[in-house]
């Protein structure tokens, strides 16, 4: 540390002489994955609620939101934002009503990363609200006026006093801003969904997901949209568009986009193998074969159809190379039994 850098210990410092820094004994530690790793990219009012609730466990007293609030001069939702945001990060894990601090010094020491994630407990909102300090509130801020406005627009009718309040309980509870309440309340409204609980219910999953910036929504509105399209696509392929997916199938098409990243084109070659090789669609089967691809790094038609020439050329006898792929045929997979399975745990849950 240069002694220019410590210009504001000028009074006190020799400028011949290099300061020397001591710890007192009474501090809390902080891991060094956290400085290094995490607290360069952090909000910084994220780190003084997590270095502030760090020192509150510490010294045994309660983490409480609104004294942390009153104490950094900021507001309650800042807080919960940032407990939030440091569960994601996984330095925070909630197990039956206890949150326990991780990764400070005597925890792992391999880097914290993105890809880390805890439970984050359910939401709850601790407030209450009378309609007198929200309108006071709404007329105060001109914002939330012409959200309110808007609101009433999108939902097709006037608001009533509960779903005034609700909305404003986004704005101050959630930490939303008016723009990202209006895009929620576009989101739910496109869905052909007005209720007021369904729209609470989506704002809460938003939260938890971090969704708290219109940037961070639009990028989830994307992915969302491209999912949907996707699923749309594959219905197609696999002629299912006469009734809804089960759940089974729903996880089946979503691992093949979010986990497998094969494209629709893939998908159909798959079932197109799948339907010659079995007669009929099989889930499970086409599962199989992207699966094979993803750990093979087939994600062309074009590689997955040379792959499928050369497993012929290499195992099937001369007379049957005109066979359509038999890759599968004799992995040890009863897939008629996988099927049956399937279907009778669907019917159980239903």
């Amino acid at each position: 540390m240069s002694i220019a850098y410590c210009s504001f210990f000028h009074k006190n410092l020799r400028d011949d002489v290099m300061p020397q820094f001591k710890l007192n004994k009474k501090y809390v530690s902080v891991s060094s994955d956290f400085i290094e790793n995490l607290l360069p990219s952090a909000n910084a009012t994220f780190v003084k609620v997590y270095l502030y609730a760090l020192w509150l466990a510490h010294d045994g007293k309660d983490v409480d939101n609104s004294l942390i609030a009153e104490r950094l001069g900021i507001l309650e939702s800042d807080v919960v934002q940032a407990f939030t945001y440091w569960y994601k990060k996984g330095l925070l894990n909630a197990e039956n009503g206890v949150v326990e601090f991780l990764n400070f010094c005597e925890k792992s020491d391999k880097p914290v990363t993105e890809q880390q994630t805890a439970a984050v407990p359910p939401v709850q909102n601790t407030k209450t609200y009378n309609s007198t300090d929200v309108s006071k509130a709404i007329n105060e801020n001109q914002s939330l006026s012409e959200m309110y406005m808007v609101a009433q627009a999108l939902l097709g009718k006037p608001l009533t006093t509960t779903e005034t309040i609700t909305l404003y309980s986004f704005y101050d509870w959630l930490g939303f801003a008016p723009e990202v309440i209006l895009m929620l309340l576009d989101y739910c409204v496109s869905m052909g969904k007005k209720s007021m609980k369904y729209i609470e219910k989506i704002a809460i999953s938003w939260h938890e997901a971090g969704l708290f910036t219109a940037e961070a929504v639009n990028e989830y509105l994307q992915k969302e949209q491209q999912k949907s399209g996707y699923v749309y696509n594959v219905r197609k392929i696999l002629g299912i568009l006469d009734r809804n997916l089960t759940s089974v199938e729903e996880k089946y098409i979503s691992s093949w986009n979010d986990v497998y990243g094969m494209s629709e084109d893939m998908v159909a070659l798959a079932y197109e193998y799948c339907v010659t090789q079995t007669s009929k669609l099989s889930m499970p089967y086409i599962d199989k074969i992207l699966s094979r691809w993803k750990s093979e790094g087939i994600h062309t038609v074009e590689d997955a159809k040379k792959d499928n020439e050369a497993f012929r050329t290499k195992h099937m006898p001369k007379n049957l190379q005109n066979k359509t792929y038999e890759i599968y045929k004799s992995d040890g997979y009863d897939y008629d039994e996988i099927e049956r399975r399937m279907w009778e745990n669907m019917k159980k849950r239903d």
